[in-house]
């Protein structure tokens, strides 16, 4: 359905684009690697019996709007939400909610640890192809910008791990109180229309390559000089289908 394109073909296809921003603009999980920030995340918290405070209160009261019954125990919870995200029965928006607000109500460096750990696991899955197109673009002066549903700073943190250059990236975003974490959003996750609004903060939209891996990532990659579809979802296969510009890294 869409042509297969190697980095090179992708260089050439944009070296001459007209009217668009030398930039990638680029969802991250999914995207930029197999994994999921805000999975191994709350799936780590989970484990452990990590959530906190009023992290854990209000993770179980948005669970309530979703399940049945509210499992007792954090690991069991954190595992169910997981299993009916994966079956489309939580939507992308208020999972994306609770991962960030359960990841709360620690210290910065109790935060900053947790990143890290997770920033390893990330690491061993990042698509190498996208990285080396990355590197290939950002080598002849263009810009880097992600949007993304997991937290910011820890997309950052992984993107550093796996050696991916950035100008900015845009994720969900917690409330800080000095160096101590709250359980509570700062400002709107970019999803859906919200990553359009967030490249277009950055400067750099429309920008000319455009990269991502589902179906809510249609938003901005409909309008990208060259939209680079990266193991692309059976929704984003569908959503994108007749577009005239659509290809496939391989």
């Amino acid at each position: 359905m869409f042509p297969e394109v190697t980095a090179d073909e992708v260089v050439a296809r944009v070296s001459g684009l007209a009217g668009y921003h030398r930039a990638i603009a680029t969802d991250a999980d999914g995207t930029l690697w197999a994994t999921d920030v805000a999975d191994e995340l709350f799936a780590l918290l989970g484990a452990r019996r990590d959530f906190r405070g009023a992290a854990r209160d209000v993770l179980r009261t948005r669970a309530a709007r979703h399940l049945d019954a509210v499992p007792d125990d954090d690991h069991a919870l954190a595992q169910e939400l997981l299993r009916e995200n994966a079956a489309g029965r939580i939507t992308v928006a208020p999972m994306c909610e609770m991962q960030a607000e359960a990841t709360g109500e620690r210290s910065e460096d109790e935060l900053a640890a947790l990143y890290a750990e997770v920033a390893e696991r990330v690491a061993p899955t990042v698509r190498t192809g996208v990285r080396d197109l990355i590197l290939r673009l950002r080598d002849v002066g263009w810009r880097v910008h992600v949007a993304s549903g997991s937290l910011g700073d820890a997309v950052a943190v992984c993107m550093r791990r796996c050696g991916i250059p950035f100008d900015t990236v845009d994720g969900a975003a917690l409330r800080r109180r000095g160096s101590y974490v709250e359980a509570a959003l700062d400002g709107e996750i970019p999803l859906f229309g919200g990553k359009v609004r967030a490249f277009t903060t950055a400067g750099v939209w429309p920008a000319a390559v455009g990269m991502g891996d589902g179906g809510w990532d249609v938003t901005f990659l409909q309008d990208a000089g060259l939209p680079v579809l990266i193991h692309p979802k059976p929704a984003l296969r569908e959503a994108m289908a007749g577009h005239p510009r659509a290809v496939v890294l391989v």
